[in-house]
């Protein structure tokens, strides 16, 4: 009877401490679960799978020359329509006036095999050249050309673009490499202070509270990491060498008095995130399960729902009464993809109407052009149009053939020279900003 009693207190001994294992398990696994960390990487992970759906760059061939030619034709008149007070129709009405009968011709050509690159550009708008010149990077040497403003090809010295793309390596796996590194760098970079862990109506919120001051935290830590790390470094560096000194100031995100805070809301099971919120001030961004609403200063402004596919993305708007105000649509096929969004502004519907035809394919190059119309009506009746249209032929590199043996260095150009250089290149952009 003893030697049973024995046996049988030895099974129940065993099966609490297989309990007990048990429970410190679960407990751990769920207190893993529950960690503000990793439902903010989550969070992260769930954005970048929306995001990898979008298309990267598009070309058939690693050495290749793009023909592209680009006309600009803008019309029409906002004056009415508070201009100064709405950003979108201020670009639109300085693009009407400083941008209408713009011609611009670009040829790329990259050839990896030997390890050069060029650009000849060319932009006139009503027949008066805006700005035309070259760009060449061969034997790891980068130089450039400003028509009428340098007297030569200037030697602006080393570059690295071609140590981070080969053959087997291109800048559609760089893009995506970096996309993937800086994912993980905010994962971890993030410091665990900035989270709040509390209850709402059966739900664990998960809250990310930023300042400008954090925000920079943060973006110093990510900086320094692609620094450190080889690839992404050759990456960044290949485009610009100077980007890590680029991006050693404070930058103002936020204004000193704002409050930026991100809230993911999480079930108590699994904490799988069923809705997200985003913060600035008194204005807020909800998301949950493909319906998001949009509050200015507390009250509900716009709402919509997402209906997204492998090839059709359709997202609608609808304003505080139910009222359809807007849409965004997205399809693509094999050889064309289709992007038509509209919103409505009072009176005034604003349309984007996007249209990009791979065509004439052949077995060494294709054609592919996109058509951008940009319009407005108010009434029915047509108050603005900017139209875009860019014809690109796609095909095999070819040979690049430049005379670089005059070249200047570029510590040689005087200060003037590199003053117009700048300004020629920021006054075509604040044409369309200022």
């Amino acid at each position: 009877m003893k030697k049973k009693k024995k046996k049988s207190n030895k099974k129940i001994i065993l099966f609490l401490i297989i309990i007990s294992i048990f429970v410190i398990l679960a407990g751990t696994y769920l207190l893993y679960l529950s960690n503000p960390k990793r439902i903010f990487s989550q969070a992260i992970n769930n954005i970048n799978s929306r995001l990898n759906k979008f298309e990267y760059l598009d070309l058939d061939y690693s050495n290749h020359t793009i023909n592209s030619n680009v006309e600009i034709r803008a019309n029409g008149d906002l004056k009415g329509y508070k201009v100064n007070d709405n950003f979108y129709y201020k670009y639109i009405s300085n693009i009407i006036k400083n941008y209408n009968q713009t011609n611009v011709k670009i040829d790329y050509t990259k050839n990896l095999n030997k390890k050069s690159l060029f650009i000849n550009y060319d932009s006139k708008n009503n027949n008066d050249n805006l700005i035309s010149g070259k760009y060449l990077i061969e034997d790891n040497t980068e130089y450039y050309y400003v028509n009428g403003l340098t007297p030569t090809y200037i030697n602006n010295g080393n570059n690295t673009y071609f140590e981070s793309i080969s053959n087997s390596i291109s800048e559609e796996d760089n893009i995506k490499y970096l996309n993937s590194h800086i994912s993980t760098l905010l994962k971890k970079e993030v410091d665990n202070n900035y989270f709040i862990k509390t209850t709402s109506k059966g739900y664990t919120v998960i809250t990310l509270n930023l300042d400008n001051n954090k925000l920079n935290k943060i973006y110093k830590k990510v900086i320094n990491g692609l620094k450190q790390d080889n690839r992404s470094r050759e990456i960044l560096m290949g485009y610009d060498r100077d980007f890590f000194k680029k991006n050693k100031k404070k930058i103002k995100f936020l204004n000193k008095d704002d409050k930026l805070s991100f809230n993911f809301y999480t079930d108590n099971i699994l904490y799988n995130i069923y809705k997200y919120e985003i913060i600035l001030n008194n204005d807020k961004f909800v998301y949950s399960k493909g319906n998001f609403n949009f509050y200015k200063n507390n009250k509900l402004k716009i709402k919509g729902e997402i209906v997204d596919s492998s090839n059709r993305l359709n997202i609608s708007f609808l304003n505080n009464r139910d009222k359809k105000i807007g849409n965004l649509n997205i399809t693509k096929k094999k050889n064309n993809k289709k992007i038509l969004f509209y919103m409505n502004d009072n009176n005034m519907k604003n349309t984007i109407n996007i249209n990009i035809n791979k065509h004439q394919i052949k077995k060494n190059s294709y054609k592919k052009d996109v058509k951008i119309l940009i319009s407005g009506t108010d009434n029915n009746k047509d108050i603005y149009n900017v139209n875009m249209i860019i014809k690109n032929k796609i095909s095999d590199a070819e040979k690049i053939r430049e005379d670089i043996s005059k070249s200047h260095l570029n510590s040689s150009l005087d200060s003037d020279t590199k003053d117009k250089i700048n300004n020629k290149i920021n006054n075509i952009i604040d044409n369309i900003r200022k």
